[in-house]
């Protein structure tokens, strides 16, 4: 992980010299670092670096779902619980309205998963009924994530025969 870090750090470096500022496309790289930051438990640092990355990536929205997915776990992590279950709310949302199902589902796997933790069983309820209309179809690429965030939701809500047949 440091070497990794030490490699992203130096391409920053070499990238914002090249061309007399951090572009856009740098801001990945700080995404990345604040995930590698994530993994070592360095939440401040790991922050830092999102937020940079996060103003930098502003003119690229592909990656807008994966950030803020990312952002999201570091500011649980730091007990901001609120501000992190509302941005992967409105993440959600954002994704169902552009009917970007992939990312949809992702997205509401790592609510699933934080809800779960702070046991809101009003909001479990309602996602269970988006990832049901996800789950309906093996063929489609988001199904595996569907099953594996409503396994979780029939575990928590101690239905085990539903949990081992929908992750099956």
């Amino acid at each position: 992980v440091n070497e990794a870090l030490q490699i992203f750090t130096r391409y920053i470096a070499g990238m914002s010299e090249k061309f007399g500022k951090p572009l856009p496309f740098i801001g990945i790289t700080y995404v990345a670092m604040a995930e590698f930051y994530y993994e070592k438990n360095e939440m401040e640092t790991a922050k830092d670096y999102l937020e940079k990355g996060t103003d930098l990536c502003q003119s690229i929205s592909y990656h807008w779902s994966e950030i803020n997915t990312i952002h999201s776990r570091i500011l649980f992590a730091l007990g901001e619980r609120e501000k992190s279950v509302q941005l992967l709310t409105e993440n959600v949302d954002k994704l169902k309205a552009n009917h970007i199902v992939d990312q949809l589902v992702q997205s509401l796997g790592c609510l699933i998963r934080l809800l779960i933790i702070l046991k809101d069983d009003e909001a479990i309820k309602k996602y269970r009924g988006y990832l049901e209309s996800y789950i309906t179809d093996p063929s489609k690429r988001e199904w595996e994530d569907s099953a594996m965030a409503m396994g979780r939701i029939n575990l928590y809500n101690g239905e085990l025969a539903e949990a081992e047949r929908t992750i099956k």
